[in-house]
């Protein structure tokens, strides 16, 4: 998991620094996130090599159903194109269901980030959609959420406090 936090820190420094998540990230993560699918498999005692493959196919379908379950968020300029993408790399090294329950804290951690974003800037009686124009400081960025929310995951109540 130490991969996953370090692939989802590179993401929040570029997305911060750039507004943009590169893609190339995006396809280091799913690299790195099939490199650990195969080792995890590995170690969880596949014999056979069409159980090996089921799985790993399983879990490549179900990441891509994650860009399909998040693409009309994206379409809706509600995230961005790289954070889809990287909720996709996620299912690689979490599974749907734990990929799901960090994008529930995830959602938690970006609506108390925006808070605090909109007190420090004095934005409060601005309109929530004015709040995606690219280009201007109202923009929130989604890759510290998942962070946040990934963390909380991995280390429940250790590292910061559970919502769920």
């Amino acid at each position: 998991m130490t991969v996953l936090i370090a692939l989802l820190l590179s993401a929040v420094v570029f997305d911060l620094k750039t507004y943009h998540i590169p893609n190339a990230l995006i396809v280091t993560g799913g690299l790195l996130g099939l490199c650990d699918l195969l080792g995890t498999a590995a170690a969880g005692g596949f014999m056979q090599t069409k159980d090996l493959a089921a799985y790993i196919l399983l879990r490549l379908l179900l990441s891509v159903a994650m860009l399909f379950l998040l693409c009309p968020f994206w379409k809706l300029h509600v995230i961005g194109g790289g954070d889809v993408k990287l909720a996709a790399v996620m299912v690689l090294f979490l599974g749907f269901s734990q990929t799901l329950t960090a994008l529930i804290l995830s959602l938690v951690w970006a609506l108390v980030l925006s808070l605090i974003r909109h007190l420090l800037h004095k934005l409060m009686p601005e309109r929530v959609s004015d709040l995606a124009k690219r280009g201007d400081r109202h923009i929130c960025h989604f890759s510290p959420a998942l962070l946040l929310g990934v963390l909380c995951l991995l280390f429940p109540g250790n590292l910061f406090p559970t919502f769920l």
